[in-house]
């Protein structure tokens, strides 16, 4: 496996241009060569690998970098990952197979003398192509379309601007407080909610437009195909601005001045852009962040709306539209309680 690795992948058609191999004898001379500048990466193949593979025994290859060379140690760490995975691959297909031919061979009323025979071919052939370097996993969208930059931008620039209104709607309200509006408004017959509410419909009504402006230029100004489902780029826009609407009246709750809704607008929004995908697309971000982002929910409304441009189905949205509604409806919640207490 190791003599294999090194062959057959490293010093492969497509590599061996781009990497230099040099054998040393021990984990010691690997070391040096990388201490003393003559090797930007070492790989150490300790004794026993192809044996503790077969086994399905635990393996450890080291992997030793130059600091100052470090894309080039995360470039041979995931060829040798790729690798083992594949050898593991193999060790796991094999075992199941050769268990099935057994078990088959037993209840046929005989042991099969070439099962040997068969179990050797089989683990040469997943070797043979498990092991070869072209081999690869192709990724694809949820659906049957990939997302072009633009789509993915206008979907980006889409529901950052929508994310605006948040701020917008909480510095109207805010505004009207300051300027004692608020107050009388509410002091009239007309119950509270029913003003808070038709503040929080006003919102709800302009990022709806927003969007709707949004979608129509970027279709017929730059040719950006929504996908082929208008219904589900609406449902999706329409739980996103609800949650936006909700989250305004939050803000208006809690934040004192329009001051401080400026500074959430300047700050806040580019930070929940920034972390929601808006500005880097979110497949780059490392597993840790992309975790993270789904706190915010222009990160939902954008996953959404790429996963409708690739032709995904009504039930991959279900769980977007409710978190969405559900941030909405909790945020109006809160927002409406503060503000009628006041």
């Amino acid at each position: 496996m190791g003599k294999e690795l090194v062959e057959g992948v490293l010093q492969s058609e497509d590599l061996k241009r781009s990497i230099k191999v040099t054998k040393v004898d021990s984990p010691a001379a690997v070391e040096q060569s990388v201490q003393d500048g003559t090797a930007q990466v070492g790989l150490v193949i300790p004794q026993g690998f192809t044996e503790q593979v077969n086994t399905g025994g635990k393996t450890e290859l080291s992997l030793l970098q130059d600091p100052g060379k470090p894309q080039t140690a995360l470039i041979m760490r995931s060829i040798v990952k790729s690798y083992t995975e594949r050898v593991s691959a193999v060790n796991i297909a094999s075992s199941a197979i050769i268990g099935d031919l057994a078990q088959h061979a037993a209840t046929s009323g005989g042991v099969n003398q070439d099962l040997g025979k068969i179990a050797h071919e089989v683990v040469e052939e997943l070797t043979a192509t498990v092991t070869n370097p072209n081999a690869g996993v192709l990724e694809k969208p949820v659906g049957e379309k990939e997302v072009s930059a633009k789509q993915y931008y206008a979907a980006a620039m889409a529901v950052m601007f929508l994310l605006f209104n948040a701020t917008v709607g909480a510095k109207s309200i805010l505004n009207e407080r300051s300027t004692e509006t608020l107050s009388r408004l509410l002091s009239t017959p007309t119950s509270k909610l029913s003003i808070l509410l038709g503040k929080f419909f006003g919102t709800l009504f302009f990022a709806v437009l927003q969007f709707g402006v949004l979608l129509i230029a970027t279709t017929y100004a730059f040719g950006v195909e929504w996908g082929d489902n208008l219904g589900q780029t609406l449902a999706i826009a329409l739980s996103y601005a609800v949650a936006v609407s909700g989250l305004s009246m939050a803000l208006a709750s809690v934040l004192k001045s329009e001051q401080s809704a400026d500074v959430v607008s300047g700050i806040g929004v580019q930070i929940f852009s920034i972390l929601g995908g808006s500005m880097l697309p979110l497949a780059q971000f490392p597993e840790l962040l992309q975790k993270v982002a789904l706190v915010t929910p222009n990160a939902w409304a954008l996953i959404s709306l790429t996963d409708i441009m690739t032709g995904t189905e009504w039930q991959a949205l279900y769980l977007p539209l409710v978190v969405l509604l559900t941030l909405g409806a909790a945020a109006l919640s809160f927002g409406t309680w503060r503000l009628a207490a006041r």
